[in-house]
């Protein structure tokens, strides 16, 4: 099913740093902590996570349940916003406690994607497919020079906002993303 859509994505900056300072059962709790951080945040915004890989997530705002475009970008940044806060404060409590703190890339595109379960009868998954993912991937691949925790939003995602200045932006200059 054709539908418009936010794609939020979030990786960790330096997951490879926590996952060879902590053993595999300390790595695992920290990323259920961290994900269930990210997957209320993103339903309380209206979204839903639609992949898991490794330390990064995938969520979409628009789809399965129909938004109107500018709804979905502002529920993709309202999660960004959330989660970066929520995220801070894990940190504080890590730091603390004498753990490593981490870093977020945050990247939103909005665009047309076909949506729907993907896979066998008997093995589904409910996916996107369309540009819009592979930007937000390449745009995730290619934020690692910016502000920590910093959310990269296209200008395509900005446009929709009518409230758009109510937000706090810094310009990044063109990022090129590869092939």
């Amino acid at each position: 099913e054709q539908r418009f859509v936010a794609v939020l994505s979030i990786d960790i900056r330096n997951f490879a740093i926590v996952s060879e300072y902590y053993g595999p059962q300390e790595v695992v709790n920290f990323l259920n902590n961290y994900s269930a951080i990210i997957i209320g945040a993103v339903r309380e915004s209206g979204g839903m996570v639609t992949r898991f890989n490794g330390d990064g997530i995938v969520a979409v705002f628009g789809a399965p349940v129909s938004a109107e475009p500018a709804e979905s970008a502002r529920r993709a940044i309202q999660a960004a916003i959330t989660i970066r806060a929520r995220v801070s404060e894990l940190n504080a409590r890590r730091i603390d406690s004498g753990q490593i703190s981490v870093k977020l890339d945050m990247c939103i595109h909005t665009g047309e994607v076909v949506a729907g379960n993907i896979g066998a009868s008997d093995r589904s998954e409910y996916t996107l497919i369309g540009d819009v993912v592979k930007v937000v991937s390449r745009m995730r691949d290619a934020v690692n020079s910016s502000d920590d925790n910093a959310i990269l939003v296209t200008d395509a995602a900005l446009e929709l906002l009518e409230d758009k200045n109510r937000l706090v932006t810094a310009e990044q200059g063109d990022i090129y993303l590869e092939e």
